[in-house]
């Protein structure tokens, strides 16, 4: 394998005896990518701030005798500071980072994942857009580029479409992904309620880019009803619940008493 250089996006480091590390990197045209940092811990001087996790990077990999090829240079084209220094956003961005993981191959081109996750870390880093609203968009944008965004424009048994003669509020299946509509409810044993309203928000986020994903404006019930769908749906569809949803669920839970407390 030759020398290549490339942008990247750091998603895990795990020790590798007293000095090294492991990388999980994320790249547009070799997708996610392991790599072996050698003396890392010990010469911090050496890649100055890169092997940080959700850092921007342009690296230059070198194949090696082992498996793994061997990180040679790595500088930092954009630190986004605030997703380790403000709990919130680390949360989330360590939330999204494991999902991209777990839902990509090793060197297998992504960049439509990778322009993703980048412009999600960016707008977030950047405050751009709520953090709640930045997930749903996220979520949305993950599961249509992974393959599985749920099919909510009609019902999946008898194929009634969703339009401005459906009820208000129907149901969603979170294992097959569809829609299920009043009459077919039956036989749903666990439905997912969704306002119409809310399935005709996450139809537009999934063609909408961020700049226009910024414009649009959810309730906060609306928003509460999508995230609790996408995060429920994603876990089923990748085979398990990421743990650092269980991180984000409990930030938020704080987050929630502390400004019920202090309203009160």
């Amino acid at each position: 394998m030759a020398d290549y250089s490339t942008s990247a996006i750091t998603l895990r480091r795990i020790p590798y005896g007293d000095y090294d590390l492991v990388l999980t990197l994320l790249t547009p045209d070799h997708g996610k990518v392991s790599v072996f940092a050698r003396s890392a811990k010990k010469d911090a001087r050496r890649f100055s701030g890169a092997t940080e996790p959700f850092s921007v990077l342009k690296v230059l990999f070198r194949s090696g005798r082992g498996k793994l090829p061997t990180l040679a240079e790595a500088a930092l084209v954009d630190p986004l500071p605030t997703l380790r220094a403000d709990l919130h956003k680390a949360a989330y961005a360590s939330y999204w980072s494991e999902l991209v993981c777990a839902g990509s191959e090793e060197g297998a081109p992504q960049p439509a994942v990778y322009g993703l996750l980048h412009d999600a870390l960016t707008a977030l880093d950047r405050d751009a857009l709520g953090k709640t609203a930045l997930n749903v968009f996220f979520l949305s944008k993950f599961a249509g580029l992974s393959g599985f965004f749920p099919e909510l424009t009609c019902c999946r048994s008898c194929r009634i479409p969703l339009d401005d003669n459906a009820p208000p509020v129907v149901a969603v299946d979170i294992a097959s992904g569809g829609m299920v509509c009043e009459r077919c409810l039956s036989s749903l044993p666990r439905p997912c309620r969704i306002s119409k309203g809310t399935i005709k928000a996450l139809l537009w986020l999934g063609t909408a880019d961020i700049q226009k994903a910024s414009r649009i404006r959810f309730t906060p019930a609306s928003l509460e009803e999508a995230v609790r769908f996408l995060e429920a749906f994603i876990s089923h569809h990748l085979g398990h619940q990421a743990r650092s949803l269980a991180f984000l669920t409990h930030i938020r839970s704080r987050r929630e008493e502390g400004r019920t407390h202090h309203v009160g």
